[in-house]
C-alpha cells in the first residue's frame, strides 16, 4: 500500500479541527521537569572549577536518538488504505482520513525530536551524576576497615542505586507518554471523523471494502504504538543497567 496525502474537500472537515488538540497536548507534554541535579542538590558534592564549567558549557554534546535508523524508518511510515475507486463518495472518505494521516506523521517526527531530547538528557546525568555518585560511594566501601560503618556504607549505596533505577522509570514513562498521548489522541479523532464520513454511506457496513481495509490500517497504528513503547522501555532499561554509558 502506498501513502497519498491529498487536499481535502467538504463541509466535513470541521471534524479536523479535533487534530489540533492532539498536536498541541503532544507539545505541551513535551516540556522539561526541574533537572534531575537540582532535585539531588541536597548531595554534596565537590564543586568543579570554574574552568571546567566554562569549558563544559562550550562542548555542551549534540542530542542522541533515542530510536536508532532503521526502527525509526520503520514506525515513522503510515501506510493508508490505497485508492479503490473514483467514485466521488469514496474520494471524499479517503481524501479527509488520508489528510489525517499526513498530520499524524508530522505529529510523530515532532514526538521524536522530543523523545531524543529527554533520551539525551537521561543519558547525560547517567554518565556524569550518577556514575560519579555510584563510584564515589564504591570507594568509600572498598576503602573503609571498618565493619560497621562499610555495613552503613552498603546501605547508602543500595540507597542511591534505588533512587537511580526511579529516576531512569520516571524518565522513560515521560517519554512513552509523549507517544501513548500522541496515539491516543489520533485514535479518538479519527474514530470521529471516519464515523461521521461513512454514515449513511454505500460503506457503512463492516463487511464493505472500505471498512476491511481501515480495520487493519487501525490495527496496524495500535501495533506499532506497543512496539514503540516496548522500545523505549528497553532503551531506558539498558541507561539504568550501564549498558549505554559504562557504569556496570
Amino acid at each position: 500500500m502506498k501513502f497519498i496525502s491529498e487536499k481535502n474537500f467538504g463541509p466535513e472537515r470541521f471534524i479536523s479541527f479535533l487534530l489540533f488538540g492532539f498536536i498541541l497536548s503532544l507539545f505541551i507534554l513535551t516540556g522539561h521537569s526541574q533537572s534531575y541535579s537540582q532535585q539531588r542538590a541536597k548531595v554534596k558534592k565537590t564543586p568543579e572549577p570554574a574552568a571546567a564549567q566554562q569549558k563544559k558549557t562550550r562542548a555542551q554534546a549534540p542530542p542522541v536518538s533515542l530510536f536508532d535508523a532503521a526502527f525509526e524508518k520503520e514506525i515513522s511510515e503510515f501506510e493508508f488504505i490505497d485508492k479503490m475507486t473514483d467514485e466521488i463518495e469514496f474520494m471524499r472518505i479517503y481524501t479527509a482520513l488520508a489528510d489525517d494521516m499526513s498530520k499524524l506523521k508530522g505529529a510523530f517526527a515532532a514526538a521524536v525530536r522530543s523523545a531524543d531530547k529527554n533520551y539525551t538528557a537521561c543519558l547525560s546525568t547517567a554518565k556524569t551524576i550518577h556514575r560519579r555518585e555510584l563510584a564515589t560511594a564504591r570507594d568509600r566501601i572498598k576503602n573503609n576497615r571498618a565493619p560497621e560503618r562499610a555495613e552503613s556504607l552498603k546501605s547508602l549505596l543500595l540507597s542511591i542505586e534505588q533512587e537511580h533505577k526511579n529516576y531512569y522509570e520516571s524518565e522513560a514513562n515521560k517519554v512513552k507518554n509523549i507517544f501513548k498521548s500522541l496515539f491516543d489522541s489520533f485514535n479518538a479523532s479519527y474514530a470521529i471523523q471516519k464515523k461521521f464520513l461513512i454514515s449513511n454511506t454505500t460503506y457503512d457496513s463492516a463487511t464493505s471494502e472500505i471498512m476491511l481495509a481501515l480495520g487493519i490500517f487501525e490495527t496496524g497504528i495500535k501495533e506499532k504504538s506497543a512496539r514503540v513503547e516496548n522500545y523505549i522501555s528497553g532503551k531506558f532499561n539498558a541507561v539504568g543497567n550501564g549498558v549505554d554509558h559504562g557504569d556496570k
